[in-house]
């Protein structure tokens, strides 16, 4: 059964990433690292919500346009139509809370990964956090300033943004590399990694190598 939400508002973030917000037209309940189903023309595709539960309801989502014919419906739209979502769907699970946490992002993987660190920093996380985004460019670190700000009231928070097709006074090259380059071993961390398909299952591949077992 879906639920009719509002389009508050579509705001571009890069040249093929947009911002959505979401006024649910009904009663929605989710929790960070949670996914929906956005319908159209009775075809679904899913979507990671991007901030964390909130007494106004409203939905964030960050979609990358890839102009087939699904997209090019879905940005259409315009602020005040309504979309049909699914019930939100576990996809990453709450830190346990007794192992340092790894964040591993690439591209709009940001996405679960930011609602999970809202609530982490709200409800004073006591463990390290260590929050890696790749990226191509400058341009796609979307949210660079917001992550910047929060690393820096949160001591506990290290950010490490990693562009792998731009050279700049930051880390350079593929975001798994950066990791490893930093850390020795990963058999303490609890690690959550989201991004396209390949840097995934690379990544999972060479942290259990390097001694993860603890990987979403």
């Amino acid at each position: 059964m879906s639920t009719p939400a509002t389009l508050e508002a579509i705001n571009g973030l890069t040249d093929d990433i947009a911002q959505l917000w979401l006024a649910p037209q009904a009663p929605y309940h989710w929790q960070a690292g949670d996914y929906l189903l956005i319908e159209l023309a009775d075809e679904k595709r899913p979507f990671s919500i991007a901030n964390a539960p909130n007494p106004a309801g409203r939905i964030e989502l960050h979609i990358r346009h890839t102009h087939d014919d699904w997209y090019n419906r879905l940005f259409q739209h315009t602020a005040g139509a309504t979309l049909q979502l699914s019930a939100p769907q576990q996809q990453y699970p709450p830190p346990q809370g007794d192992h340092p946490v790894l964040f591993v992002a690439g591209g709009t993987g940001f996405a679960p990964f930011k609602a999970h660190l809202e609530v982490m920093l709200q409800n004073g996380f006591a463990q390290p956090i260590r929050f890696y985004w790749g990226a191509r460019s400058q341009a796609d670190l979307y949210q660079d300033d917001l992550m910047r700000t929060w690393a820096a009231n949160h001591p506990g928070l290290t950010y490490i943004p990693v562009l792998s097709e731009e050279t700049w006074p930051g880390r350079c090259g593929l975001v798994a590399d950066a990791v490893l380059e930093d850390m020795d071993t990963l058999s303490a961390w609890e690690i959550y990694l989201c991004g396209p398909w390949p840097m995934v299952e690379d990544a999972r591949r060479r942290f259990t190598a390097q001694g993860a077992s603890l990987i979403h």
